[in-house]
């Protein structure tokens, strides 16, 4: 077989109606394209989200799905005639119509090679690879390992040495190669292809991640990969692994610097799951961003890492043009942080970095989880107490939900706490609809007391700082979808009311 040609696709997204629609350039498939290049394949990118941003299809009373059907983006695909297919299939939402684009795509291209990757496919890798129209699933950081495949392939050699890949064998036999190696200098790997997207569409429609931006032409960076922390509900260690790895703040800052001369950014959005892991690699960057005049803004939705922020790093974050801090504190019961979720933070840290990051003048948006097997309703009120008691811009509860690849759903599983049949690739499942069954509550309780605290928490937002609170709530949210925001505000207003 001759591989020259490739097509990566990110699917499309089914998202409860009451979610807002989302779409950022998908760096995923845009490293991938990168490393192919340089091995002198031709690469063709397809964001199904970006390009099929004004198509929504009604999937059930409570979801949608929007972005490009499986049948165009198949007609796509047998234009462009690749010799190799991967789909990024990031969410377990998005596995059904990831299987459906396979298949598509295997009608009209019987001899194509269909690669599967992602959060889902890195998880679930041997479910997946029962698919019969899936050839390949690539699991973690999928550089090295869909370039060995397309080598395999080319050169008609055995798969079983390929590091974190699942396959079928010519009997149908799944076979499982573990994920053991990781990039370790990050700086080695080739920047975003982001010329195979249309950038201007991104800006024009302007919703990233966490839909909050304070400019237009807005685009994702990651500096690091990898998590030691242990969270119990946390899906990302299949895909990253658990070693903490970085790019130099020199890297970082020289792709700031194409990402604004290039394409006239002017906010940056650093999804890293811990960019302030390392504090002195932090104020590294932020230093060098000073230094360099780089004039752009900076958020990371993703949250930065509590425990190591202080004045000192907040201002020189600030002074690089830092504007709002989403910090995940999940939970305001330090026995369910500890005990419980696992994640080495301090609520006494939490409210010392909060004090020093209104100070230094910054926009605060708050994360919490609850519903975890254990935790009591004592002890989930303090997160709710918590959250309506702090002087922030933004507060929001999430339930836990077990994902493929957590301890959570092992956790869930061993103790029969969720249905029997549970499927996380079900559209179902979020982090707004209970699924785990305890002790203490059932999923429909947790559901009507999100919903409650939800409001009672707005209101106290709404009534320590009313134009800030509706002026965010106008241009982040109601201008941005008014649709998902008028749909959850009514079923809040709803639960309110309700026994």
């Amino acid at each position: 077989m001759n591989i020259t040609k490739a097509l990566l696709i990110f699917p499309p997204c089914p998202i409860p109606k009451m979610f807002p629609k989302r779409v950022q350039v998908p760096l995923g498939i845009t490293y991938l394209a990168s490393a192919l290049r340089k091995e002198h394949i031709k690469v063709s990118l397809l964001d199904s989200l970006i390009e099929g941003w004004d198509s929504v299809i009604e999937l059930d009373t409570h979801n949608i799905q929007f972005g490009l059907t499986p049948a165009e983006i198949a007609e796509r695909a047998y234009s462009l005639s690749p010799d190799i297919v991967g789909i990024s299939c990031m969410y377990s939402i998005q596995a059904k119509v990831t299987s459906e684009i396979a298949r598509e795509i295997k009608q009209r291209l019987p001899d194509v090679k269909i690669c599967s990757g992602g959060a889902h496919s890195s998880a679930m890798p041997e479910e997946v690879a029962t698919d019969k129209n899936i050839d390949f699933v690539v699991m973690g950081e999928g550089e090295a390992t869909l370039i060995d495949i397309i080598n395999a392939l080319n050169n008609n050699t055995p798969f079983e040495d390929i590091d974190g890949v699942c396959y079928r064998t010519q009997d149908g036999r799944v076979v499982l190669n573990q994920k053991t190696r990781f990039i370790e200098n990050l700086d080695n790997i080739p920047s975003p292809a982001l010329d195979l997207l249309p950038m201007e569409r991104y800006f024009e429609v302007n919703r990233p991640h966490g839909t909050i931006t304070k400019n237009r032409r807005v685009v994702p960076i990651v500096t690091s990969r990898g998590c030691p922390a242990k969270c119990v509900f946390c899906s990302i260690h299949p895909v990253w692994g658990r070693l903490y790895r970085t790019r130099s703040p020199e890297s970082v800052v020289n792709e700031i610097e194409m990402l604004v001369n290039q394409y006239r950014v002017q906010e940056i959005h650093i999804e890293d799951d811990n960019f302030t892991f390392n504090r002195k690699r932090a104020e590294k960057i932020c230093d060098l961003i000073i230094e360099r005049n780089i004039k752009v803004a900076f958020a990371a939705p993703n949250g930065l890492a509590v425990w190591a922020l202080n004045e000192q790093l907040l201002r020189k974050l600030k002074r690089a043009g830092f504007y709002r801090l989403t910090l995940a504190i999940e939970s305001g019961s330090q026995k369910t942080l500890s005990k419980i979720i696992h994640k080495p933070l301090r609520i006494e840290r939490v409210l010392e970095v909060i004090k020093s990051a209104r100070k230094v003048g910054f926009d605060i948006d708050l994360f919490f989880v609850v519903g975890f097997p254990g935790e009591t309703p004592e002890e989930m009120q303090k997160t709710f107490d918590l959250g309506k008691s702090l002087d922030v811009s933004n507060v929001k509860y999430f339930i836990a939900t077990p994902y493929p690849g957590t301890k959570l759903l092992e956790i869930a599983r061993r103790e029969k706490l969720i249905p029997q049949n549970y499927n996380p690739s079900d559209i179902g499942i979020n982090v707004l609809h209970g699924i785990i069954t305890t002790a203490y509550f059932t999923p429909e309780e947790l559901e009507k007391k999100i919903l409650k605290e939800t409001m009672r928490t707005h209101i106290a937002l709404f009534t320590r700082h009313p134009f800030r609170y509706t002026i965010g709530i106008l241009r982040n949210y109601i201008i941005k979808d008014p649709r998902a925001m008028l749909l959850f505000a009514w079923k809040t207003l709803k639960s309110k009311f309700s026994k």
